[in-house]
Order: structure tokens, then sequence, then C-alpha cells
């Protein structure tokens, strides 16, 4: 009896090796498979609801030499080859060496492309991340004017309180629009890792604990090495932030001054450009700079004093109209101007006087920005509750080529096809609502299906 358990237990262990050693040679190939996936499906999801890949996102750390050939779709692509040729390097009568240069790092250089994307994205890339923000806040402002409610973000965030400015706020704005994607590489480093730990055979002894600590502190120096720079901008732009609040505004200049020399990309930061504004202001008062009638306008829209910080803020745009932190700041001010007005808030008796006030800003913000889908969602709304149904599909006709976030969408083509039914054609404002609702796979747009059922 004892024998024939033996035998049982033995035949089991070794049917188990045997899975085993065959499952071995493909774990490192579906790691592979991930990495490729990783490089080919959408990283940063924009607002507007475009994608980025990592084919698209070149690698931008601050330094001036790194080429605008390099992105993470090829940092991924090379490592994925690696971890495919990781079988045929332990199968080599040297493992013993190709073992410590083939499975541990290729888990660390998993992670790598991932920490150096959400590096650059967080202290480097301030362009994206001023864009990005400026598409959440109009489509946060446009979602308060559907009649019904959407998919909650990850982190909620409201319009005008969101801002580029500090790290954390980076983070919460970055972490809504990341793809799942970025846990493919994770999975793929547990996967290496679970083939070094349960390798089945005696292939090589693994390298010393003392040696690993060395790789990793040496990738972990790698890591900062390259971010050096953008940290020292950042360390001097928020020492900056601290002397402006206790006055020293001489002090803070010169902080900003190198913070930009390490940080050139903080020039498309409007945040860096208030901060050197209200140094500059509060320094020679008498001579206003742009950086001041910028930190002007930006103080008057903290204090709702939009007239005033409209009349600042469209000055210096004026002045320099292709300048995009000047136009982002007066979209801001007007945006803020037009949601205090509440133009189309229900249940109001002045809701069509304040549409009407509103009517103009509104033109005057699609005038600074012709693609601020803001501005014409909701002149197309306004133009639908003034029965002005041409002026309606022509507003609203213009958000798809900019945007095609499905929500959005859908709420366009419900006005369209209200408008449409109200110029007299029924059959091109059912088909319109058909394509709304194809939209809605979430049953939100209540709008749209009860126009369809009758019940509008």
């Amino acid at each position: 009896m004892k024998t024939s358990t033996l035998e049982t237990t033995n035949l089991l262990q070794s049917l188990y090796l045997s899975f085993f050693q065959k499952m071995w040679l493909f774990l490192p190939l579906l790691a592979a498979a991930l990495l490729l996936l990783t490089a080919f499906l959408p990283w940063l999801y924009d607002p507007f609801g475009s994608s980025m890949t990592a084919w698209q996102i070149p690698l931008n750390t601050g330094w001036q030499s790194i080429s605008p050939f390099l992105n993470y779709g090829l940092l991924y692509t090379i490592i994925a080859l690696c971890v495919c040729l990781q079988p045929i390097a332990h199968s080599l009568p040297t493992s013993r060496r190709l073992s410590f240069f083939t499975t541990f790092p290729l888990t660390l250089l998993c992670l790598l492309p991932l920490l150096l994307f959400l590096g650059q994205m967080l202290c480097c890339n301030f362009l994206d991340m001023a864009r990005i923000a400026q598409h959440e806040r109009q489509m946060l402002l446009i979602q308060r004017l559907f009649l019904y409610s959407v998919t909650d973000p990850l982190i909620p965030l409201r319009p005008f309180t969101l801002h580029t400015s500090t790290l954390w706020g980076r983070s919460q704005l970055l972490v809504n629009q990341l793809g799942y994607t970025l846990l493919l590489p994770l999975l793929s480093s547990t996967i290496l890792r679970f083939c070094q730990k349960h390798r089945p055979g005696p292939i090589t002894r693994p390298a010393s604990s003392r040696w690993r600590i060395l790789l990793f502190l040496c990738m972990s120096g790698l890591l900062c090495l390259t971010f050096a720079r953008a940290f020292i901008g950042i360390i001097c732009e928020k020492q900056a932030q601290i002397a402006l609040s206790s006055g020293a505004y001489q002090q803070a200049l010169s902080l900003l001054d190198t913070a930009h020399l390490f940080l050139p990309t903080l020039d498309a930061a409007a945040f860096y450009h208030l901060e050197r504004g209200q140094a500059l202001y509060y320094l020679s008062s008498q001579s206003l700079s742009p950086e001041s009638q910028a930190y002007l306008a930006a103080n008057s829209r903290s204090m709702q004093d939009f007239p005033a910080a409209f009349q600042q803020g469209y000055t210096l745009w004026r002045a320099f109209p292709s300048t995009p932190w000047i136009s982002d700041e007066l979209c801001e001010t007007l945006e803020a101007w037009i949601a205090s007005l509440q133009p189309l808030k229900p249940g109001t008796a002045s809701t069509i006087n304040q549409a009407a006030i509103a009517l103009p800003w509104l033109q005057t913000l699609v005038y600074v920005d012709p693609e601020n889908i803001y501005g014409l969602y909701l002149e197309g709304r306004i133009a639908y509750s003034f029965h002005s149904y041409s002026a309606c599909l022509f507003s609203l006709s213009r958000i798809p080529l900019i945007s095609q976030e499905p929500a959005l969408l859908s709420s366009i083509y419900t006005y369209q096809a209200f408008s449409e039914m109200g110029l007299g054609h029924l059959a091109a404002g059912r088909e319109l609502l058909f394509k709304a609702l194809m939209l809605d796979p979430g049953y939100r747009n209540n709008t749209a299906r009860e126009a369809l059922s009758g019940l509008h």
C-alpha cells in the first residue's frame, strides 16, 4: 500500500515537473506578448475621446539630448524581444552569467518605461498636462448641462478647481486619463518573477542578494539621474511658491529663473508665468509686464470680478494671440463667467435673459478658441432654446470634428434630432435619435429615449 502511494506521488511529481518544464518555455513568451500589447494599446486618453499609444509618446525627460524618435513603443518592443530570448539564454553553457542578465533585470526593465512615463507626465510634460486640464474642464462644464448623470471618473474633479500647478493636482488629472494597458507591464514582471523563482531543474545558482541589491540601486540611480534636471526644476519652483507666500519676491523671481534653466518645459505652464507675474508686479507695479497682466487677470477671476479679468486677459491675448497659455487663461475666465450666469438652469424665470446675456460671451469664447467644445455646445443649446434650429445644427455639427467622446456625441445627436424635427424633418430627426441611443449603452440619455418613445 505504501509502495503504491509512493509511486503515485512520484508519478504526480514527474507529471507536474514535465508540465511546468513546458510551461516555463511558454510563460516568457506570454510576458513578451503582453509587453507588445503594451506598446500598441492606448496609454493615455484625452477627455475629448481620442487616445495615445506608446508609439505616439516620445521620451522627454527634460534633457535636450533625448532623440524625438525614441518613444515608449520602441522601448517596450526591445524589452519584449529580450524576454523572447530568455529561454534560449538559459539553455546556453554560460547560463550562469546569462541568467543574471536576463531573468532578474528584465523583471525591472518591464517597469522602467512605465516609471519613466509617469515621471515625464508629472514632472516634465506641462504642455500635454495643460491641454488635458483644459479639455477636462470643458467636459465637466458640458456634463453639468446634461439632463441626466454620466459615468463618474475615478477621482471626482470640479472644473474650476483642477489645476496643474501642484504635483497632487497633476496626479489626480493623470489618474483619470490613464488606460488599463499600463497594468500589463506589472503582469509581465510578475510572470517573469514567477519563472525565476520556480524554474525547474538545476540550471544555475541565482545571483547573490548583494548583486541583486546593487543592480536595483543602479537602475534606481539611472532613473533618478534621468529626471535629475526635472527634479531640480520642480524643487526650485516649489521653493519659489513658498517665497511668494512670504513676500520674498526677488528671491522667488531668482528661483523661478533657476527652475526654468533646469526645466525649460515650464514655459508651457500657465502657473509658472502667473508666479513670475506676481513677483514682477510687486517688485515693479508701475510698469506692467505681460506676466503681471496675466497675474492681475487671474487674481480678478479668483475674486469673481469677471469683467476686469476679461478686460485684462483680452488685452493680453490681442497682443499675444498665438501663445497657448495666454489663450487658455482667457478661455478659463470666459468659461467661469458664462458658467456663473447659468444660462440653461431650469426652473428660473430669468433663464431666457441669462441666456441672452451669455450668448455674446460665448461667441467671444469661440472666437478666441474655435475648438472650444463647451462654447460650441452651449451656443447650440441656447440656439435651440430660442427655437433657432438652423443655428443649433450649425454649432453642434462642428463638435464631432473635434471630439469623439461617446456621451457628448449622444447628447449632440439628441439636440440635432430635436432641431431637425423642429424644422419638419421628422425622418432625419428619428435617425439621429437612434444614433444617440447607439452611443449610450449605459441607458443614461433619458432625454433621447423619452423623445423616441413620444414622451418628450
